[in-house]
């Protein structure tokens, strides 16, 4: 894909030269707001789903296990950082299969909550409407299932692995960590419109398409299997923006929303480590 990227900006190098660009970097620190309370968010949504599913975790280790873990998704990928937190989260007492059923549970809730945010209707989007009202109702049925699916995928693996199918399914946390999830993609989705608006020439009317492109290519970023979803999600974002802001703008507003979150993401997983050896370091002295 990344390969891909390079061909076909070698074969447009004139329209990307052409970007039409409109830099306003108050639109960029309106956005930063958004983006560290979703850094905050995320790694709490999944907390949430933890105890959801029947194990115990402070909320603040939990924030730093999530972001530490996350750090390997730039190396080997959305797997990578799924074993690193199944591993942390079990070194802190969660029991393995509760770990990994969290993972399942976050993978299932990030898809879904993308991809109703996805199929909003937006214009100069090339996403047929038919397309759209079946990813609508896919992921809408889906994120409505969830508490109960749960459940019912740990008495499948108790038939495997004695025990489990006793844990009780906490359904109210579930639904609140779905929600938790649901706020993620809304506050990301409305930095990268904050983003873009700082960038481009954009006005009301893009919003809605500038949401929907964004939370499509993240579907892809998620799903597509390369390190932190490189080269998969700028590619499904200029594809869908092209039309909108040409090749080169969509092209550079990808670029930016990378360098934008991989920013604050680096900057996470350093807060988080810092703290937490202060935490440490603190605990041993006391």
């Amino acid at each position: 894909m990344v390969a891909g990227l390079g061909v076909a900006a070698a074969a447009n190098i004139d329209e990307l030269r052409d970007a039409d660009l409109d830099i306003g970097p108050w639109w960029w620190v309106a956005a930063a707001p958004f983006t560290a309370a979703a850094s905050v968010v995320l790694p709490l949504a999944w907390h949430r789903a933890v105890a959801g599913l029947g194990g115990r975790l402070e909320s603040r280790r939990a924030v730093e296990i999530w972001w530490v873990s996350q750090a390997a998704r730039f190396v080997v990928t959305m797997v990578g950082s799924a074993a690193g937190r199944v591993a942390l989260a079990a070194r802190e007492g969660v029991a393995v299969e509760v770990a990994a059923a969290a993972q399942v549970v976050e993978l299932v809730l990030l898809v879904g909550w993308t991809t109703l945010l996805g199929a909003l209707p937006g214009r100069d989007l090339p996403v047929p409407d038919a397309v759209r009202s079946a990813l609508l109702a896919v992921a809408a049925a889906g994120l409505v299932a969830l508490p109960w699916s749960a459940a019912a995928g740990l008495r499948l693996v108790g038939r495997f692995r004695p025990g489990v199918e006793a844990r009780q399914v906490d359904r109210p946390a579930l639904i609140g960590a779905s929600l938790l999830y649901g706020l993620n993609a809304v506050l990301r989705s409305a930095a990268f419109v904050l983003v873009a608006a700082g960038l481009l020439p954009v006005d009301a009317g893009d919003a809605v398409p500038l949401v929907a492109g964004w939370n499509l290519a993240a579907v892809a970023g998620i799903v597509g299997i390369t390190p932190a979803g490189i080269g998969v999600r700028e590619g499904v974002m200029v594809g869908l923006l092209e039309r909108r802001f040409g090749l080169g703008g969509a092209a550079a507003l990808a670029a930016a929303w990378r360098a934008w979150e991989l920013a604050f993401e680096l900057a996470s997983v350093a807060t988080v480590t810092v703290l937490g050896r202060r935490r440490r370091r603190q605990s041993s002295t006391t």
